[in-house]
C-alpha cells in the first residue's frame, strides 16, 4: 500500500520521467491534443490533469474540447508551450532569460504550480540592474508575492538606481513610505533619498517637475542659497545663524560672556520665526493645483520627509532644500528641513538623548550603553540584543553612582577606578594617618575602541557626568586634574555645584538640577535651571519627586519622566526661563525608578531593573503626538543608560576586546 510519507528515490522517479519522454515524443498511446500557434501537441490526459489544474477542470468538466479531444491556447508561443509540455513529461528544465516572462504567464494561465515556483526562483536568481523593473512589473500583475518582496529588497539595495526610474514615480504612497522609512534602505547618500522624495511627490505637476533642488537659486539679489538659508531679517534686526553657532569660545573658558553663544536656544526661535516670516509661501497659485490636491501633497511629503533620515542629510543639501517651492508652501515640511539643519550645525537644541535612526548599510547601529558586573554592555535597539566590550583587566569602572556614563555621538565617557597605596592628593597628611586611597579617573572612548584618560580626582564626592553641545561635563563639588590632553579630545569641562542634588538632566544650554523638597506635602522638588555658559541659575519648583528623573527627546522636544510617572514637557519660556508643563501620567499610585529612556522610530523605550506589578501595563501604550508605543526593557545594570552610535562590528553575538 502506498503511504505518502514514503521517500522518493531520484534515481527511480528520474527513471519514470524518462520512460514518459519517451511515450511523449513517440506519440504513442496520447489521448489528447493541444494546438498552439499551428502547431499540434500529442499528449496524455492523465499527465495533463495530473500537472495542470486547468487541465483538471478541462477535462473533468461537460466541455465540447473533451468530448473533441482537442484544445487551442492563445495568447502564448509553440515555444512557449514546448518549454512547458517538456517540463511535464522530462523534468528538463528549458526556462532561460529570454523566455522566462513568457513561460512564466503561462504557467500561471494553466495554473502549474511546480513550474510557476520554477519560474519565480529562476527570477529571483538572474535578478539585475536590466530587468529588476520589469520582473517587478509582472510580478505585481501575477500576484506573485514571492518576487514582489524579492524585487523590493532589490530596490532597497540599489536606490540609487531605483529612485530614477518612472516605475518609482508610480509607486503607491504606502510602499514608498515602507520604502523610506526602512532601515535596509542603502543609498550612498541621504541627500538621495529626501530628493527621490520630492521627485515622487511632484511627479504629474509639471511646473514643480521642472524644478531640480541644485537648480534652484534665488534670483532677485545676488545671495547665494546657503546665505539665503543661513542669514534672515526679523523685524528688521538682521542675525546670522553662522556667526552665532559657529563661534570658537570653547564653552567653559573665562572670556567675555558677550563673546559666548549664551542665547543660542533663541537661534531656534529666530529661524522659526524666519520660516513664517520670509519662506514660506504659497505656490499653488502658480502651480494650478487644487486645494484638495495640495493638501494631499502636503500630507503625504510631511509622512516621507518624517520617515526619511533628513538629519543626516548634507549641510549644503538641507540649506539648498529649503528654497524648494514644495518645501516652501508646506510649514510642517519646512520645519523638518529647518529642524535637521539645526542638528548639522550642532545647536544645542539637540542633546546626547536625540537618538538620530542609522540605516544599517552605513555601518553604523543605535544603541544605548550600560554597565553591569562591571563590564560595559551594548543593547542594539533593532535587534534587542546586548553584548558587552571588555575593557582592559586593570581598569574597575566605577559605579558608585548610576550617573556615572555620558555619551556624545559615538563617544562614551565614564569614570574608573585605581587604587594607590598613597595618592598624590593624601600627601599632607602624617605618614601614621595616610591609608589606602581611590582615584576616580575620567576617560573617553571612541568609536576606534581608543581609551583615553583625561584626569584624575579623589574622594567620595557625589559625581554626575552630562554631555552638552559635544562638550562631556563632570558636575561635582570637586574638580579633577587634568592630564596633558590631546587635540582632539580637549571637550571637557568641569562644572562645580557645591549643593546637593538628586538627578540631573540637559536642556538646550541649561543644566537642570533636581532636588527633592524632603518633607513637603504635596511632593515637589526644586529644579536649578543653570545656564551651561554663563554659569547663571534660576529656580524653580514642579510637582513630583525630583529623585531618578530620566529625560528624552523627540527633535527639539525635550520630556522628563519623573519616578511616579508623570511625563513633562521642557520648553524655554520668555526671559530665557525654562518651563515645565505635564502631559499626561504615564503610571498612578506607585514609584518606579528608570534607568533611561529613548525615542526611537515612534517608540517611547523606558529601560529599568524591574517593572513594579503595580504599573499597569495597559496605561503603557502610546501617548498621541509622541509616540506610538511604549515598550519596556528590563536589563540589570550598575548604571544609567545613555544613547550611543557604535560601529556595526560592536554589535555582535561575542564580547569584544579594546
Amino acid at each position: 500500500m502506498y503511504e505518502a510519507n514514503t521517500i522518493v528515490k531520484p534515481t527511480l522517479a528520474s527513471g519514470v520521467l524518462e520512460c514518459l519522454g519517451r511515450e511523449w515524443k513517440g506519440d504513442n498511446f496520447s489521448d489528447f491534443r493541444v494546438m498552439v500557434d499551428g502547431a499540434e501537441f500529442f499528449c496524455h490526459k492523465f499527465i495533463l490533469s495530473a500537472c495542470s489544474t486547468f487541465f483538471k477542470g478541462l477535462l473533468r468538466g461537460d466541455f465540447k474540447e473533451k468530448q473533441e479531444g482537442c484544445v487551442e491556447l492563445n495568447n502564448m508561443s509553440k515555444e512557449t508551450f514546448e518549454v512547458i509540455i517538456n517540463a511535464m513529461y522530462t523534468g528538463v528544465d528549458g526556462v532561460r532569460l529570454d523566455n522566462v516572462l513568457a513561460v512564466w504567464q503561462a504557467t500561471h494561465m494553466l495554473d502549474i504550480p511546480f513550474l510557476i515556483h520554477e519560474c519565480e526562483n529562476f527570477v529571483k536568481e538572474n535578478m539585475s540592474l536590466e530587468n529588476y523593473i520589469q520582473f517587478y512589473n509582472i510580478a505585481k500583475h501575477l500576484n506573485s508575492e514571492t518576487v514582489v518582496k524579492f524585487s523590493v529588497k532589490f530596490m532597497k539595495e540599489n536606490f540609487d538606481h531605483f529612485s530614477e526610474t518612472e516605475t518609482f514615480l508610480e509607486l503607491p504612497f504606502p510602499v514608498l513610505l515602507s520604502l523610506v522609512e526602512d532601515d535596509d534602505l542603502k543609498v550612498k547618500s541621504e541627500n538621495i533619498v529626501l530628493e527621490a522624495i520630492l521627485d515622487w511627490v511632484t511627479n504629474g505637476n509639471s511646473e514643480l517637475r521642472q524644478i531640480k533642488i541644485w537648480d534652484y537659486k534665488e534670483t532677485e539679489t545676488e545671495t547665494t542659497t546657503s546665505e539665503l538659508a543661513l542669514v534672515g531679517k526679523v523685524e528688521d534686526v538682521e542675525w546670522s545663524l553662522e556667526s552665532e553657532l559657529d563661534s570658537n569660545v570653547e564653552p567653559g573658558n573665562n572670556v567675555d560672556s558677550s563673546l559666548q553663544p549664551q542665547n543660542l536656544a533663541n537661534t531656534v526661535d529666530k529661524m522659526e520665526m524666519i520660516q513664517v516670516h520670509t519662506h514660506l509661501t504659497d505656490s499653488k497659485s502658480s502651480s494650478g493645483e487644487s486645494d484638495t490636491e495640495s493638501e494631499t501633497r502636503n500630507k503625504q511629503l510631511v509622512e516621507l520627509l518624517s520617515a526619511a533620515r533628513s538629519f543626516l542629510a548634507s549641510r549644503r543639501f538641507l540649506e539648498e532644500l529649503l528654497a524648494h517651492p514644495c518645501i516652501r508652501s508646506c510649514a510642517e515640511a519646512h520645519s523638518i528641513i529647518y529642524e535637521a539643519l539645526l542638528y548639522q550645525w550642532r545647536s544645542v537644541a539637540y542633546s546626547s538623548t536625540l537618538v538620530i535612526p542609522y540605516r544599517k548599510h552605513s555601518g553604523k547601529r543605535n544603541a544605548v550603553v550600560f554597565i553591569n558586573l562591571g563590564q560595559l554592555n551594548i543593547f542594539d535597539l533593532n535587534t534587542e540584543s546586548t553584548c558587552q566590550i571588555k575593557l582592559d583587566t586593570n581598569l574597575e569602572l566605577d559605579t558608585s553612582f548610576p550617573s556615572c556614563l555620558a555619551s556624545s555621538g559615538s563617544n562614551l565617557c565614564f569614570f574608573y577606578l585605581s587604587r594607590e597605596t598613597t595618592c598624590e592628593f593624601d600627601v599632607k597628611r602624617e605618614p601614621s594617618h595616610r591609608h589606602s586611597c581611590c582615584n576616580k579617573n575620567i576617560a573617553i572612548l571612541d568609536d576606534n575602541k581608543k581609551l583615553t584618560t583625561l584626569g584624575k580626582g579623589c574622594g567620595e564626592s557625589r559625581t554626575h557626568l552630562i554631555s552638552l553641545n559635544n562638550v562631556f561635563a563632570n558636575i561635582s563639588s570637586y574638580t579633577f586634574k587634568r592630564e596633558k590632553l590631546e587635540k582632539n579630545i580637549s571637550n571637557f569641562v568641569e562644572f562645580a555645584w557645591d549643593t546637593g542634588y538628586d538627578s540631573v538632566c540637559v536642556f538646550q544650554d541649561t543644566v537642570l538640577i533636581f532636588y527633592n523638597c524632603y518633607g513637603c506635602e504635596p511632593v515637589c522638588c526644586k529644579v536649578y535651571c543653570c545656564n551651561f555658559y554663563t554659569k547663571t541659575t534660576k529656580k524653580l519648583y514642579i510637582d513630583g519627586p525630583g529623585l531618578n528623573v530620566v529625560n528624552f527627546q523627540k527633535g527639539k522636544e525635550v520630556f522628563i519622566i519623573q519616578r511616579d510617572g508623570a511625563l513633562r514637557s521642557v520648553k524655554m519660556g520668555t526671559n530665557s526661563r525654562v518651563k515645565f508643563k505635564l502631559v499626561t501620567q504615564l503610571w498612578k499610585n506607585c514609584e518606579w525608578d528608570l534607568t533611561g529612556a529613548v525615542f526611537y522610530k515612534r517608540e517611547l523605550i523606558l529601560f529599568c531593573s524591574t517593572k513594579p506589578e503595580e504599573v499597569d501595563s495597559s496605561l503603557l501604550k502610546t501617548v498621541p503626538g509622541i509616540c506610538d508605543r511604549i515598550k519596556v526593557v528590563e536589563i540589570e545594570s550598575q548604571s544609567c543608560i545613555v544613547p550611543l552610535v557604535v560601529p556595526e562590528a560592536w554589535v555582535t553575538p561575542h564580547s569584544i576586546d579594546t
